[in-house]
Formats: C-alpha cells, structure tokens, sequence
C-alpha cells in the first residue's frame, strides 16, 4: 500500500465524503439502500483507503489531500483543495454614537400643544356634558374626549 492510503482520516474528511455521496444519491447514480450502506462504509472508514474505496465505481472519484498546514479535502474531478470560506471581520459601533453624530431636530416654535394637553382634558369634560345636557347629543359627544389624544399628536415644542 501507498503511505497516502494507509494515512488516517478525521471527522473532516468522512463529513465532506457524505456530503459527496448525497451529492451522488441527489443526481441518481445511488439509491437510497446503495445510499445507506456506503455512508456506514464512510463513517466506519480509519484511512484514506477505506474513504476511497466507497467512490471507486462513481465519476469524479474522491480522494484525500496530503497532510500541511492547509490540508483540505479534495474532489478527484477538480483536483484543488477547497477553499475555506472568508467571512469580513465583524464591526462593532457603539449604540450611542450614531445619536451623537447626527444633529439634534429642531421642532418648529410657535404653538406648544404639549402646554394644552391638561386644559384639554377639562375641556373635553365640559363640552361632553354641554352638549349632553343642553343639546341632547349623549350618543355623539363623546367624541370631545378625544381632543387631549390629538393635541398629544399635534407637532410643537417639547
């Protein structure tokens, strides 16, 4: 035997072998049985040998890279190690800063309906009994206990 056969394979390598025989079973060159044996075969597989046995009658092969620094596990049908993905590393910025950074909002001067919001409660207390009472209007003049709700609404000062 070759010393690359007789090298011992890892989680790695038995994951990216399964992922290539569901490939296989996906494009229907494996039935689910053919499937199910090989894939115990991969998960019972020590060495490079027993990984490359399992794919020796399916196209594109299977096959180990050399152990180095970037051992990564290869397809016979391109015959490059798979690149590890790169991610951007993360940024990180601090809640507060973006309220820091943009300038305050100018509200508009001239009428502060905040200032009316306790004045309207009173007021929409005496317009409901006004109308209900001198103008028998009951059923619509509870529409004046909405006023506080709109001036709270209305732009201003703050």
């Amino acid at each position: 035997m070759s010393e690359s056969a007789e090298m011992r394979v890892g989680n790695v390598e038995r994951d990216r072998a399964l992922d290539v025989l569901g490939d296989h079973l996906r494009a229907g060159r494996l039935t689910p049985d053919e499937y199910s044996a090989r894939s115990n075969r991969v998960i019972s597989a020590a060495t490079a040998a027993d990984l490359n046995s399992v794919f020796t009658d399916l196209p594109g092969g299977f096959r180990v890279s050399p152990p180095g620094p970037s051992a990564a596990v290869t397809s016979a049908s391109s015959g490059y190690p798979e690149a590890a993905p790169t991610y951007p590393p993360p940024s990180y910025e601090h809640p507060n800063r973006a309220a820091q950074t943009q300038p305050a909002v100018q509200r508009p001067s001239g009428f502060d309906a905040q200032r009316w919001i306790p004045a309207a409660g009173t007021a929409s207390l005496v317009l409901f009994l006004l109308c209900g009472f001198l103008f028998g209007g009951w059923a619509w003049s509870w529409i004046f206990f909405l006023l506080p709700g709109v001036l709270a609404t209305l732009p201003g000062r703050r």
